[in-house]
């Protein structure tokens, strides 16, 4: 049986662990309106509704920096592509812009092999960036989404290069010789040498890679050999041989709908990743979803105006390829030749950009920009070796978790400031940090976040999580990417102790239930200023006529098989569980009620030990009277 606890029943001290203030929210189920400045997405939405954000092509001299004003809705506020889940309020978003350089890209010979690259006059890294099969390096500084990511790149502080593969004929890489028969290797360090020979970089300049489709094994590939300093792959799974044995940091960047590699080709990235968690190695993975084909979609084509673009995209809402939020009905790779009569005739120079543009929003196999920034800022994090996160129980800083349960992840540069959720549902950004976690499934969900500070922040298992491996992002205020990983279990049990340490006395409560059915709550603990500590209540067992029930708080244990599963013990003697699940007011805190046997009547201070579906909690301790 579940008996009913109120807040006042409750340890005041465990209010004070779980950084929580329950406040009352009530809101009708209507519209709410959303404002974007210099973007695309405004327009009224039912709340809960996930509303898609686009900011407006960069302007000459400058590229896209992050979105201001109501923010904490956002999934990404630095990117330039993001969601939100429609809150209780209208909300305005203005995209902003920053500073950077107007360039252009050297193409050379090098080792007999083109070679595209720009170094701007300062650079804190070198980014190697290689084609899918029959493409070339210059492509990723002439097609939109790869020149987007290469301008970011540079603004960001990086020198880009990219290379031709040897083989031209296929225009495929070398993705299984070591560096003594590779000449796609021997190419990348002859470059290197070329470089550093004249002085454009430094012998010791942290490299990265990032290759697309069959580039993007070969990205791994030379990560492993060169020891380059991080990897991002997109469109691509990674030999798993190599990666088996590899431990250079990894971003897999996959497209939900991709045609060419399929689900199949997908999931092998997933293993890939789950390999990495693992090993306890520093991995990401990013599934672009699709996305609505909004009205300006076409304004980032070089040539294409604002009216341009409004004009190609009635022209395919009027031909019946969009349904009616905008989403294409079917692949742009199974309608090419549809598409093509249905763009408009003035628009033919463009329609090689424009399909492009529609095989990113359906997320076929095409570079894809949306995650410019979590892929720079996961070179970052790798450039300067932040420490990755560690999640633990909150309650017993086990590193076994659960879904829904309270953890706490602790590390560097993990907020920018110290802030308390003040709200019931709870947020999920606070001092604008946010923690994503990626399953087992390569679903990626935000965490409700109960505190947040630059050492530890609380939050819990997002619902739905799948029990395995998942990777842990933390991302700051300030952009800053800190990736971790834990493992998630369906139950891990866990107890609160009054001193958050975990051991000691329990953060619980007595019922004492009479023989005429009253009821009253009794503490098992007080804190003795004089001792500057808790101390034991001893529990009164002396009449044989009430019932007894130790009623302890803890997190991990809603999703047991069955009560039958759950067993207690009090100073080693069996002590019925008559409930274990959900307390119900408090998100992610378990409840579970014990029946203490008269037997125990006079022990003074014993064990409390807990055991769910054969896993033990953190034992703690009570006196009994």
């Amino acid at each position: 049986m579940q008996f009913s606890i109120n807040e006042a029943s409750i340890p005041r001290l465990l209010l004070i662990i779980l950084a929580l203030v329950i406040t009352s929210l009530s809101a009708a189920a209507q519209t709410r309106s959303v404002t974007v400045s210099d973007g695309s997405g405004s327009g009224a939405y039912p709340p809960n509704a996930t509303v898609h954000l686009w900011a407006n092509p960069d302007p000459t001299g400058k590229v896209f920096d992050r979105w201001t004003g109501d923010t904490s809705s956002l999934v990404d506020p630095y990117a330039a592509h993001t969601t939100l889940v429609m809150p209780q309020t209208n909300i305005s978003l203005t995209a902003t812009y920053k500073n950077a350089p107007v360039w252009k890209p050297t193409l050379e010979v090098i080792n007999g092999t083109n070679v595209t690259y720009y170094f701007p006059q300062s650079h804190a890294s070198v980014l190697f960036r290689f084609h899918g099969t029959g493409g070339s390096g210059a492509s990723f500084f002439d097609k939109v989404e790869d020149n987007q990511f290469a301008r970011d790149a540079v603004a960001a502080g990086y020198a880009v290069v990219a290379l031709d593969s040897a083989d031209r004929v296929n225009k495929q890489w070398d993705n299984s010789s070591p560096p003594s028969s590779n000449r796609d290797i021997q190419n990348v360090q002859a470059a290197i040498a070329s470089f550093v020979g004249r002085g454009l970089m430094n012998a010791n300049d942290a490299l990265f890679a990032q290759g697309m489709s069959n580039g993007g094994p070969f990205a791994a590939h030379v990560s492993y050999y060169l020891n380059f300093k991080a990897t991002a792959v997109f469109c691509a799974s990674a030999i798993a041989q190599l990666i088996a044995v590899s431990t250079v940091p990894t971003i897999w960047n996959i497209a939900r709908n991709d045609g060419n590699i399929g689900a199949a080709g997908n999931q092998r990235a997933l293993d890939n990743f789950n390999n990495f968690l693992g090993r306890k190695l520093t991995a990401q993975f990013n599934v672009n979803q699709p996305s609505p084909v909004y009205p300006l979609r076409f304004w980032r084509i070089p040539g294409v105006s604002q009216t341009d673009s409004q004009n190609i995209y009635q022209s395919l809402k009027s031909g019946g390829f969009l349904d009616a939020n905008n989403f294409l009905l079917v692949s742009p790779e199974n309608n090419t030749a549809a598409l093509q009569i249905a763009i408009p005739v003035q628009y033919a120079a463009y329609r090689s950009d424009i399909l492009d543009q529609l095989d990113v929003c359906y997320t076929e196999h095409k570079f894809y920009s949306d995650n410019n920034h979590q892929v720079l800022a996961f070179f970052n994090a790798s450039r300067l070796n932040t420490p990755p996160t560690t999640t633990v129980s909150a309650a017993n800083y086990t590193p076994v978790l659960a879904t829904e349960a309270i953890v706490s992840a602790f590390g560097t540069s993990l907020a920018t400031g110290t802030q308390i959720a003040d709200a019931i549902p709870l947020p999920t950004s606070l001092t604008e940090t946010r923690v994503a976690v990626t399953d087992s499934t390569g679903t990626t969900r935000l965490a409700p976040l109960f505190f947040v500070s630059p050492t530890q922040i609380n939050y819990q298992i997002p619902p739905g999580t799948f029990a395995g491996k998942v990777g842990v992002t933390v991302t700051n205020g300030n952009g800053i990417i800190v990736p971790g990983a834990a493992i998630v279990n369906i139950v891990a049990p866990g107890l609160f102790s009054t001193d958050a340490s975990g051991s000691g006395l329990p953060a619980a409560n007595v019922l004492r239930v009479k023989a005429n059915g009253s009821q009253q709550f009794e503490p098992v603990a007080r804190y003795d200023a004089t001792q500057n500590k808790f101390v034991a209540v001893p529990i009164d067992l002396s009449n044989a006529s009430d019932q007894v029930f130790l009623i302890l708080f803890g997190t991990g244990v809603r999703y047991r098989s069955s009560l039958s599963n759950v067993s207690a013990k009090i100073g080693g003697t069996d002590a019925p569980v008559s409930f274990a699940g959900a307390q119900g007011g408090f998100v992610g805190l378990d409840q579970v009620n014990v029946l203490l046997p008269g037997s125990l009547a006079g022990r003074g201070e014993v064990d409390a030990a807990l055991t769910v579906d054969g896993i033990s909690a953190n034992s703690l301790k009570v006196s009994i009277r």
